[in-house]
């Protein structure tokens, strides 16, 4: 009787090739069960500001700006990227009042605030943060939310949006961000705030195709 003398070559490239035929099925499987828990993060992460953004309007009387400057900041508005963002952590991060606003997970967790090499005027260091450098929050994707105040939907001012986190020289990736109108150019939460996230694709699509907004659930 001729003994077992393991695999051959062909029944080796057999179960290889079976195992790729798995991987190539389940792998997609993963990764949109993957974006769907980011879809989630991302919705209840908007959600969350929602509440927080109340919260600092009930106490100072208004929301946070979408431009840095409004808030005692020297730098020019258009000298620096995603300031409606850097604006929204800046006030939601202040110990004035009944602050800090942010969650304890978005103000620590370092995949959710990005910590910006540009200092902030002295006017802002009362915040909940151990430097003066400006902090971005990210979606899960790792892109900066998107937010404007109401009062500044129909500015000529530009605001740009490093959507995909890069910047080279003065020219930023996506171009300036604009507030989200319907059909009737009638704007979305007209008397609040907008707050969206590129979504998965990472394009800014004006709140449509995969962003997720804070508009959708109102």
């Amino acid at each position: 009787m001729r003994k077992n003398a393991g695999f051959t070559l062909v029944e080796i490239l057999i179960v290889c090739a079976i195992l790729l035929i798995m991987a190539g099925i389940l792998m997609p499987m993963l990764f949109k069960v993957q974006q769907g828990q980011n879809v989630r993060a991302a919705e209840a992460d908007i959600e969350f500001l929602k509440s927080a953004l109340e919260q600092y309007r009930r106490d100072f009387g208004d929301y946070p700006p979408s431009f840095l400057a409004e808030i005692g900041d020297s730098i020019d508005p258009g000298d620096a990227p995603n300031q409606g963002n850097r604006s929204l952590v800046a006030c939601l991060a202040t110990r004035r009042a009944n602050g800090p606003y942010l969650a304890s997970h978005m103000l620590t967790n370092k995949e959710k605030m990005r910590v910006t090499a540009d200092a902030a005027d002295a006017n802002l260091t009362g915040w909940d943060f151990d430097s003066n450098n400006y902090r971005e929050l990210l979606d899960p994707w790792g892109r900066p939310y998107i937010y404007l105040h109401n009062r500044d939907y129909g500015t000529t001012e530009t605001n740009h949006y490093t959507i995909g986190g890069l910047a080279s020289g003065d020219s930023y990736e996506g171009s300036a961000v604009n507030a989200v109108h319907d059909e009737n150019d009638d704007y979305y939460s007209p008397y609040t705030f907008q707050i969206r996230s590129c979504g998965p694709n990472g394009i800014n699509d004006n709140g449509g195709e995969d962003d997720i907004t804070s508009w959708q659930a109102d």
